[in-house]
């Protein structure tokens, strides 16, 4: 069937078939691929409708009354829910919502499609990060509305706060609202895979098999692997530097009368250490931020303290101690505090382990997209025209792939390993950092130093190096460090289906994909992974916020 031949041969034989139409066979099915993505597809487009739906009818009244009640507890409440709802990964909230009601209450169906019943749990799943991401944008641009002149003139009138807020108000603050609407969906569509494999929902995504969820012995039971088959990896040390803007050449304020040599005024280093001094000091202001950096501190430490905190080896199999609860001691008198799992592995070990994957993965993704991005905003920010159309045009088709199914596709031909996850990811992420740093640049390039610096005769490559890269840096920081989270819960999501990285190296998402076999007998395989997710995003999330309000207070 051609399968020995190489990879670039296979896509160019598939591209001749899919222009006449032909999609291939399914190897499962035995069944025209399109035909079978055709009989899929209403139920795909019934569950990312319906979590749509749910989403806006909680998330356009939670922000409303969030903006109208701001500074109240209704605001903190709203705006903590909305912070969690983007921490935590779906196929996570999906595994918890089976447990709860499926398994101990029994009140809803775990897996399949039929009534209304069916649909409840997996539209939850789907559109609760939907739900957070538009409740933060409505209450966002409500409160810029709200402080508008036409507002408080009506307020001023008499017209009572109902009709302010519901006709005038939300009537302006919905056009940023209906724009990312259009582009939910899409992502609705792209991030039904994963939950259509937890609930066995008949759609495009991969159905649940048995196949998929027997544990793996790999090694055999109780055998210690060698010590090759742990992951090495490198220490990451420093970070990036912060410059301020400088002109290109040093210009005498005014020429001596008598015609004597100009002297330039230096520039004193002071000031870049004064600017850093006030910028720690307001963001030591912000204990949420704080906060958030202490969970990222804590989870990049943990791996150092892995021997102080559990003496267990992550890859240690033991059949005789397999599914113990939380708390058990061994014949040693030694205690695994999260339990042990489906092959007598510690649970804290590899929970810990499994950060290092994490933090690997999202830094160097991050760090690859970031450069990506970065180069190609200021080239097409600068430079303009037909170069800014270009990449543009580009980065539209970027978007117009969902990523989660371009990512599968990618891995599934490459191979599912550490290095062609983050290349994958790293790769497929740029065009957010593009289009930042080129609305940064459109503006940086009009100002007055940066235009001295052409009427000097300074290069391009110098006015970018030594003027907009400094500039646009500040966004461009905000960006990787919120991006950060969603590269990490990407991983995950994609060991959670069986591209990450491969067994026995533990992974977050694998540890989720093996613990959901066992929710009614082993709760902890599950919920102590998940926990380790929501807790990382939501620290690297609370701190990119802090950042973005430091650095930008306006």
């Amino acid at each position: 069937m051609g399968f020995d031949d190489p990879w670039i041969i296979q896509y160019l034989r598939f591209l001749k078939g899919a222009i006449a139409g032909n999609f291939g066979e399914s190897l499962r099915h035995g069944e025209p691929a399109m035909h079978l993505v055709v009989e899929r597809l209403p139920a795909t487009f019934q569950l990312a409708g319906a979590g749509l739906l749910l989403a806006l009818c909680l998330a356009i009244p939670a922000g409303i009354i969030s903006a109208v009640k701001r500074n109240t507890v209704i605001d903190y409440f709203s705006t903590v829910v909305a912070l969690l709802g983007q921490a935590m990964p779906t196929f996570w909230l999906g595994i918890m919502l089976i447990l709860v009601f499926s398994v101990r209450l029994n009140w809803l169906p775990s897996s399949g499609r039929g009534d209304l019943q069916h649909l409840v749990l997996p539209a939850i799943t789907l559109g609760l990060f939907t739900t957070a991401r538009i409740t933060r944008l409505t209450r966002s641009g409500m409160l810029e509305v709200l402080g508008q002149d036409y507002i408080r003139t009506a307020r001023a009138k008499g017209v009572s706060e109902q009709p302010v807020v519901w006709k005038h108000a939300l009537k302006n603050a919905s056009i940023p609202i209906v724009t990312i609407i259009g582009i939910e969906l899409g992502t609705l569509l792209g991030g039904s895979v994963i939950t259509e494999t937890i609930f066995a929902w008949p759609g495009v995504g991969p159905p649940l098999r048995a196949g998929h969820l027997q544990p793996r012995l790999s090694g055999g039971a109780g055998r210690r692997l060698h010590p090759r088959q742990h992951l090495r990896h490198r220490e990451l040390h420093g970070g990036p530097r912060l410059y301020l803007a400088r002109s290109a050449d040093q210009v005498p304020l005014m020429a001596p009368p008598n015609g004597t040599e100009a002297v330039a005024l230096p520039v004193l280093p002071a000031v870049e250490e004064r600017y850093w001094v006030s910028t720690l000091k307001r963001l030591a202001r912000r204990r949420i931020a704080l906060f958030g950096l202490a969970v990222v501190g804590h989870r990049a430490l943990r791996r150092h303290l892995r021997p102080w905190l559990t003496p267990f080896d992550p890859l240690e199999q033991d059949i005789n101690q397999r599914l113990k609860a939380p708390g058990w001691r061994n014949a040693d008198g030694q205690v695994h505090p999260l339990g042990t799992d489906h092959l007598g592995r510690d649970i804290l070990a590899r929970v810990i382990f499994g950060s290092r994957i994490a933090l690997i993965v999202g830094l160097s993704a991050v760090l690859i997209s970031g450069v990506l991005g970065m180069i190609i905003g200021l080239v097409a920010g600068y430079f303009g025209g037909k170069v800014d159309d270009f990449f543009m045009r580009l980065a539209d088709i970027q978007l117009a792939f969902p990523f989660i199914l371009l990512a599968i596709a990618v891995i599934g031909v490459l191979g599912a390993n550490l290095r062609n996850i983050i290349i994958v990811i790293g790769v497929s992420s740029w065009v957010v950092y593009a289009r930042v740093v080129r609305g940064e640049v459109l503006s940086i390039r009009e100002r007055d130093f940066v235009q001295a610096a052409i009427a000097l005769g300074s290069r391009d490559g110098r006015i970018l190096i030594r003027h907009v890269l400094p500039n646009a840096f500040t966004p461009w920081l905000v960006v990787a460090t919120l991006d950060m989270a969603r590269v990490i819960i990407i991983e995950s999501a994609l060991s959670f289906l069986g591209l990450g990285v491969q067994p026995p190296t533990p992974t977050w998402g694998g540890m989720l994909a093996d613990g959901r076999v066992y929710l009614s007998t082993a709760w902890w395989l599950a919920t102590f992974p998940g926990l380790a997710i929501l807790v990382t995003v939501l620290g690297i999330n609370l701190l990119g916020d802090g950042l973005r309000d430091t650095l930008d207070p306006a």
